[in-house]
């Protein structure tokens, strides 16, 4: 619902100053990595469970969730948590610093990058889980893919 309000014309169109655009930006990139870590945990609790054997036609995508699932659930929900530090920033400067507020971090050009960074940082901090498994392939009669994981 956040997503639906913050994005219509009228909301929009009421900012008329660099930090009100800047705290839409930020709050609303906090709700879609909110959005998209419920997404990534329900698809993971649904989609994984717990094999370690999958036939190459009917698995494939539960094999990719299975070993890449946990991945995404975590890289997302660290950026939602960096998000609201770069909400609670920006909004320490507004309340505590507001003479300097225009010129420290007040716009939505340094709002994009901050949400950029949160994003990406998280996605850098969490490569260590997608080295998890290893995905084997095996050439029976039927092509199987094992995860093991490794050592």
């Amino acid at each position: 619902m956040n997503v639906v309000v913050m994005t219509r014309r009228r909301v929009r169109s009421a900012l008329n100053s660099h930090m009100e655009r800047a705290a839409r930006l930020g709050l609303l990139s906090l709700t879609i990595a909110d959005i998209l870590c419920c997404l990534a945990s329900l698809v993971v609790a649904v989609g994984a469970v717990e094999r370690t054997l999958f036939e190459s036609g009917d698995d494939t995508l539960r094999m990719l969730i299975v070993a890449y699932g946990p991945y995404m659930q975590n890289a997302l929900a660290k950026s939602s948590t960096w998000l609201v530090v770069v909400t609670a920033v920006g909004r320490y400067i507004a309340i505590c610093r507001p003479l300097e507020a225009r010129s420290l971090s007040a716009g939505p050009r340094n709002t994009c990058f901050a949400v950029a960074a949160a994003f990406l940082g998280s996605a850098l901090i969490e490569l260590p889980t997608v080295w998890t498994y290893s995905i084997s392939r095996f050439d029976c009669p039927e092509t199987y893919y094992l995860l093991d994981y490794f050592y």
